[in-house]
């Protein structure tokens, strides 16, 4: 069984806030946003199993003979 939490962390500097979650002690990738809703549905996904990994397509590529 895994153990999922949501963080908020503050920046005793600056004061600003940024929200996460951890699984089992480690950040998961993807999770972190400065809005508390977003990051906050991320952890729900997260936790319910859903993939946070942004998918990634190629859409042009140039090759170059110049290097």
């Amino acid at each position: 069984m895994s153990k999922f939490e949501f963080i908020t962390e503050t920046n005793t500097i600056t004061g600003g806030v940024r929200y996460y979650t951890e699984k089992d002690g480690y950040y998961v990738d993807s999770s972190i946003s400065t809005d508390k809703d977003s990051a906050y549905e991320k952890f729900i996904k997260a936790a319910s199993g859903v993939s946070l990994k942004p998918t990634k397509e190629v859409t042009e590529t140039i090759y170059s003979i110049i290097e």
